[in-house]
């Protein structure tokens, strides 16, 4: 099979002669047959961008698991889960935005059976509190049914701004769990 032909970043009319089989590079767009035109690693194997079959998209998923620690007022510890390279930077749990536009951002808290928290969580732009996402949580250890409660927003973030989950009391579990307690999707709407 050859393997010379032009496709992906730049596609037709380029000069960039990535590895594609030829089958694709001879694709006319009435053929049925699936095919990659999006981004194309560098030397290091970083595609570096979001954008495959003309899509310009900007999203991350980010997630907290137990056991879990945070402080009054505190932020809650996420972790990235899976990103658009380099949209989204986490440190000690609060995001920054590298690429302004307006997200939507789906928030999602799962507390297990039987596991006691007392406390409200909410999203917090550059430290304000999206009205939308405040979510109070009053479990007990007796509580048989694990409770889960999902809430949105969309807000305008510049570069550099940070998005942040927030805890207004105390929450303290050490017991391990499998299921993240805290998801956090952020999606690009616009920008």
């Amino acid at each position: 099979m050859a393997n010379n032909y032009r496709c992906g970043c730049g596609s037709r009319g380029s000069n960039n002669t990535i590895g594609c089989l030829n089958s694709v590079a001879a694709r006319r767009r009435w053929d049925n047959y699936p095919y990659y035109d999006g981004c194309c690693p560098d030397a290091d194997g970083d595609y570096g961008c979001c954008y495959a079959r003309g899509d310009r998209s900007v999203y991350a998923m980010f997630s907290a698991c137990q056991p879990l620690a945070v402080a009054a007022n505190g932020i809650v510890p996420l972790t990235l889960a899976q990103a658009c390279p380099r949209a989204f930077g986490v440190n000690a749990g609060a995001i920054s935005v590298r690429d302004p536009g307006v997200y939507l951002a789906t928030m999602t808290v799962r507390v297990p059976a039987e596991t006691q928290v007392d406390s409200t969580f909410s999203l917090a732009l550059n430290d304000v509190n999206q009205p939308t996402t405040i979510t109070p949580v009053e479990t007990a250890t007796c509580d048989a049914q694990p409770f889960t409660a999902t809430s949105q927003a969309i807000f305008t973030a510049d570069a550099g701004d940070t998005v942040a989950i927030r805890s207004a009391e105390t929450v303290n579990l050490t017991d391990p769990s499998i299921e993240p307690m805290f998801a956090l999707t952020l999606v690009r709407l616009d920008g």
